[in-house]
């Protein structure tokens, strides 16, 4: 527990030099403090249930990797469609490929 409480105080220190730093050199540092205020609730939240940050984290890698699938389903039809179309450019052009010296676009 010692080793937990001095590692959350350290995240907090560096955290908090950090945003006196930062503070000269942005603005709407409020920003920046929220987030420290929010991680702090989080870990604390964290360390007395466990369970809870272990199943926030699942869900979130659960989350993470539907949006993915789906872009990634994106990009493959998209990138079905752009070959048909440069196939479709090519046999216009008589099967001129675009390494003689023609352009493909």
């Amino acid at each position: 527990m010692i080793t937990i409480l001095s590692r959350i105080w350290w995240a907090v220190a560096l955290r908090g030099a950090a945003a006196i730093q930062l503070r000269k050199e942005i603005d709407n540092e409020w920003f920046l403090a929220l987030s420290g205020v929010l991680s702090i609730v989080l870990g604390v939240l964290f360390v007395l249930r466990p369970g809870v940050g272990i199943l926030s984290l699942l869900w979130l890698l659960g989350v993470y990797a539907l949006i993915i699938g789906v872009m990634l389903v994106v990009v493959g039809f998209r990138k079905r469609t752009t070959m048909k179309r440069l196939e479709n450019i090519r046999a216009e052009r008589g099967g001129v490929s675009g390494s003689h010296g023609g352009s493909a676009a």
